[in-house]
């Protein structure tokens, strides 16, 4: 199938192996997937906001601002809420599903969550035209990855 064809999914990522699990997940889901990385927010944004359709969008929440300075940047918690916010504001219904490793924030300047469950709540009341899932990752188990590929068919296709 022509690459023009497949519907591209953007993965919202900056730590590779995660990103390779995920871009893993979305290939099983579907031949028809066309996973595009970007580690950055920077990056993110551009890419999103480029005028590019995108059939749906993996995001994960806390990752850093900025790669390309070189300066050091702390890993700000729930940074990827920056990304649904300009969503929202441009009323791009982009399709996302939430994949993080962490599954509480604290400190944020959203605030605490001391559960994903909580977190789910919030991001789908204030982001209803994008938010579909929140998947908790962890690397070193299947159940998650099996989840993610099942959301993916359910939100992307």
């Amino acid at each position: 199938m022509a690459n023009s064809l497949k519907r591209k999914i953007l993965i919202v990522e900056d730590q590779r192996e995660k990103s390779q699990a995920i871009r893993d997940c979305l290939s099983e889901a579907s031949d028809n997937f066309d996973p595009i990385g970007a580690d950055t927010i920077l990056v993110a944004g551009h890419m999103l906001f480029s005028g590019e359709a995108w059939s749906g969008i993996v995001l994960d929440l806390s990752f850093r601002r900025n790669q390309q300075t070189g300066s050091q940047h702390s890993r700000p918690h729930l940074a990827g809420l920056e990304i649904l916010q300009q969503l929202n504001e441009m009323r791009l219904g982009y399709p996302v599903i939430v994949a993080t490793q962490h599954d509480s924030f604290v400190s944020t300047k959203y605030g605490d969550f001391d559960s994903t469950e909580s977190l789910k709540g919030i991001l789908r009341d204030a982001f209803p035209s994008n938010f579909r899932e929140l998947i908790e990752v962890d690397l070193g188990g299947t159940d998650w990855r099996a989840m993610l590929t099942k959301a993916a068919r359910r939100h992307f296709l």
